[in-house]
């Protein structure tokens, strides 16, 4: 029965459900698991798909939060550099999963599945929670920044990754941020 399945913990398939109930069974499927569940999509399409139908029913009342982990085309062996967009979406990702903000339903494909991501350990010691009124070490902060990844800027930030300093002023473009902040 689907009740055994779940508390087994094991896979469950909606092959043969027709495409625009999909989202619903997964709502179903969450609700009776009442835990995080990953759910694996054929395509990327389809992940967003699922991703945008899922938040559109309201999971979080439920005390879910729907997160995408995107495909990360790593081609650094290419010579190129990685998509920050899709780097930013999935730190945001790994980010809300390891707050525990609700109980997480993981959308993601295959390959996503799969991928090799960052040890959960190693991307809390490189988080740092500053506060209104906090004070920091300007240099310390600016070295622990090109640590993590973040290039310096002469004068302004305009893209994710990204910070410069003017005087006591730090702008920062957080990778998962929408905007840049300034301390």
């Amino acid at each position: 029965s689907l009740a055994e399945r779940l508390e087994k913990g094991g896979a469950l398939s909606l092959h043969g459900l027709a495409e625009a109930a999909k989202p619903f069974g997964i709502t179903l499927v969450a609700l009776a698991a009442g835990r995080s569940i990953c759910v694996l999509a054929s395509s990327v399409k389809q992940q967003e798909l699922f991703h945008s139908e899922l938040a559109a029913l309201s999971m979080q009342k439920s005390g879910f939060t729907v997160c995408s982990l995107p495909e990360l085309d790593l081609p650094l062996a290419e010579g190129r550099l990685p998509d920050l967009e899709l780097i930013s979406e999935a730190l945001a990702t790994l980010s809300t999963v390891r707050s525990s903000v609700g109980l997480p339903i993981l959308v993601t494909t295959e390959k996503g599945f799969h991928q090799p991501l960052p040890d959960p350990k190693i991307l809390e010691a490189m988080t740092r929670h500053v506060r209104v009124g906090d004070h920091m070490d300007m240099e310390k902060t600016m070295a622990a920044l090109v640590a993590f990844g973040y290039e310096k800027q002469p004068q302004t930030v305009s893209g994710r990754g990204q910070f410069a300093r003017r005087g006591g002023i730090l702008d920062l473009f957080p990778f998962q941020g929408e905007s840049p902040l300034r301390l």
